[in-house]
């Protein structure tokens, strides 16, 4: 299973969950911002990935829910993108700089695309 797959796979688990039309969707879809998800439905497209995909789900570290945490605990004046990279390194290094300058905005910054490297990180395919 490619990349592709693996995000037209996330896009129909998210339309079926958040019923916003597949079209609408693409890698740089933004979970919060644009789908407005909320926890419950985080718990549930999380609990159909694992079904979906056959993998164990940490739902923490799939929706960078203590990215902010990071980069805090690690204090200032530390190297943002190298704290990023080494506790999500499911992510390529142009997403961790944008994720490195969205936190300095205070932006959303999940997108589906960063799920579904996530996927493939866990399938061994990273």
């Amino acid at each position: 299973m490619n990349s592709n797959d693996i995000l037209a796979s996330l896009c129909v688990i998210i339309d079926e969950i958040m019923e916003c039309g597949q079209d609408k969707l693409s890698g740089r879809t933004r979970v919060m911002q644009d789908l407005a998800c909320e926890s419950i439905d985080l718990l549930e497209i999380g609990a159909r990935i694992a079904q979906a995909f056959h993998i164990r789900v940490d739902d923490d570290a799939m929706f960078l829910r203590s990215l902010r945490a990071k980069v805090e605990a690690s204090g200032q004046g530390a190297d943002v993108k190298a704290v990023i990279a080494e506790a999500y390194p499911w992510l390529s290094p142009a997403r961790v700089q944008e994720m490195a300058d969205s936190l300095a905005e205070g932006t959303p910054l999940l997108r589906l695309d960063d799920i579904a490297a996530y996927v493939a990180h866990c399938l061994g395919q990273s």
